[in-house]
């Protein structure tokens, strides 16, 4: 009987030494899991527009979004993160129909996406953004859902444009010398 007693008490202390060990290896990986995170976070909220998480659904409700969204649409991430706010009701009308072929393109064909396209913000201004993104699929269940990265680049199309127009000026100018 003693010896069925002691190889118990072995027996429990080796499972609580485990237990205990298992916690402490838990809480530590948990640590380093938010420690990842918050790194995460904040290389997207340094970024120059905005990076997402969204459901593949009607006007793309986001998952997550980083804190660039206010600067480029003027609303706040609380605002995308809660589904008050849909990513597709800010894409100007006569281009969102473009963009949900492009999006549904790419993931019938599993690729990347690419595009430019305006938006209104929230003050009713009218930008004009490049965004990059792909589908993702679980492995749990098989959704989908869509990751990628929106910047504005109606400043560059602006230089852009005047650039151009320098240019042709100048053409302009070189030809008439020449005749």
């Amino acid at each position: 009987m003693l010896i069925i007693l002691s190889v118990l008490g072995v027996l429990l202390i080796i499972s609580l030494s485990l237990a205990v060990y298992l916690a402490l290896f838990a809480r530590q990986k948990a640590r380093v899991t938010l420690d990842d995170r918050n790194k995460l976070m904040r290389l997207l909220n340094n970024l120059p527009g905005m990076a997402y998480q969204s459901y593949n659904r009607k006007d793309w409700p986001m998952i997550l979004v980083s804190e660039g969204c206010e600067d480029l649409t003027g609303w706040s991430k609380a605002a995308f993160e809660s589904g008050g706010l849909l990513w597709g009701k800010l894409i100007h009308p006569d281009d969102y129909l473009r963009v949900c072929e492009v999006v549904k393109q790419a993931i019938s064909h599993n690729t990347l996406f690419e595009l430019e396209y305006r938006i209104i913000t929230k003050s009713q201004d009218v930008r004009l953004v490049w965004e990059r993104g792909e589908a993702v699929r679980s492995a749990l269940n098989n959704d989908v859902t869509l990751e990628g990265f929106i910047t504005d680049i109606t400043t560059i199309k602006l230089v852009e444009k005047e650039v151009l127009s320098s240019h042709a000026f100048s053409d302009v100018i070189v030809s008439s010398v020449a005749e």
